[in-house]
């Protein structure tokens, strides 16, 4: 039984063995399996169910904290309790299916919510109490006329199609703005033969698609999110949104589907386990904006400071700070490195409005 998440990557749970028999000064600890990885480390469970004198047949039941490293979906499919006396002499084990799932939702980190917010490039379907100022449609240019400013030329756009095109003007409006952004999950380095180092990046990457949508509702902006992988998620679902992102994991994208997804977006997320050849082809047909997350700043680590930390003080035994301390020797680094620099290289010859985070 879930009672609540302990807090950012965990979750309380209370398990009850009702009919159990606790050896007498001995122990009750349990394990729990997910696709057959355990997850977490042995529990004891050392209350009794309900008082009793003589506490035979009382059960056993306690309240634990189970750690949810991952930004993903955790289902519970086993477990397994042992019984074992005072000196672990001798126990035995009993292994029980279960089916029990519960979700570790992204968290929100610092960014400049300013650099990620585009205009909108959907129709306006939404109306409200109060004004809205806008900024001009992405997706709807039009060609340049006598009465239109010079200062709103895409000179970007003129310099690759040799046409003068414009931005619609400013206005205030009644209706509040509603994007359709694109998010990638493109894995095209096979970082899997990494299996840590690509989910520690996950974890990161989905934090920072979480930071940008919810930047987007801050600024009153209706968001439906898509990916290759899954189905478009309607707008204002901010709950939803969150389990949306944890269930989403790396996987192969092929350039048409990119090009059919980025058709009516208004925003495209992309990574460094990218293709900048897949990138570069769709990026042609499109004219939103693009913001891409450098993955090698989920690696930041002080090198330095964790080096007294080792000579005067104990040895830390996170598993993720472990990682980042291997990262400057690792293949991978230096995989993810050039993909990156091709990446931001396509992005400055293409026309489009881009961040990098």
């Amino acid at each position: 039984e879930w009672i609540d998440m302990g807090g950012s990557g965990s979750v309380k749970a209370k398990f009850s063995l009702p009919h159990a028999f606790k050896p007498l000064l001995g122990y009750v600890k349990l394990r729990l399996y997910c696709n057959d990885m355990q997850v977490g480390e042995d529990y004891t469970l050392g209350a009794y169910s309900r008082a009793a004198w003589i506490p035979i047949g009382a059960g056993v039941s306690d309240t634990i904290i189970i750690p949810l490293p991952d930004i993903r979906e955790y289902v519970f499919t086993k477990a397994v309790v042992h019984f074992q006396d005072m000196f672990f002499m001798s126990s035995f084990a009993v292994s029980k299916p279960i089916h029990l799932s519960v979700i570790n939702s992204p968290q929100a980190l610092r960014l400049h919510a300013e650099s990620v917010i585009p205009s909108s490039q959907d129709e306006d379907i939404v109306k409200t109490d109060k004004l809205f100022k806008k900024q001009g449609e992405w997706l709807q240019y039009k060609k340049f006329e006598q009465s239109d400013d010079i200062r709103r030329i895409v000179w970007k756009l003129f310099a690759k199609n040799k046409e003068l095109i414009v931005r619609m003007p400013e206005m205030h409006t009644p209706y509040a703005s509603k994007i359709l952004m694109f998010v990638s999950f493109a894995d095209t380095l096979q970082s899997t033969v990494y299996p840590a180092y690509a989910q520690l990046m996950q974890n990161y990457y989905k934090n920072i698609v979480w930071t940008i949508y919810e930047s987007l509702l801050d600024k009153e902006v209706l968001v439906q999110m898509g990916t290759i992988q899954h189905a478009l998620l309607a707008e204002g679902r901010q709950l939803q949104a969150k389990e949306w992102i944890s269930k989403c994991c790396w996987a192969k994208e092929g350039e048409d589907e990119y090009r059919n997804k980025l058709k009516s977006a208004g925003i495209c997320i992309i990574h460094s386990f990218c293709s900048p050849d897949v990138v570069a082809k769709s990026l042609e047909s499109y004219h939103g904006m693009v913001i891409f997350v450098r993955l090698r700043s989920a690696m930041k680590y002080n090198h330095a400071l964790n080096w007294l930390g080792k000579i005067f003080f104990t040895d830390a035994t996170d598993p993720e700070s472990k990682l980042k301390s291997r990262w400057l020797i690792h293949p991978l680094r230096l995989l993810v490195t050039n993909n990156e620099k091709e990446i931001i290289a396509v992005l400055k010859k293409s026309a489009n409005e881009y961040t990098v985070v």
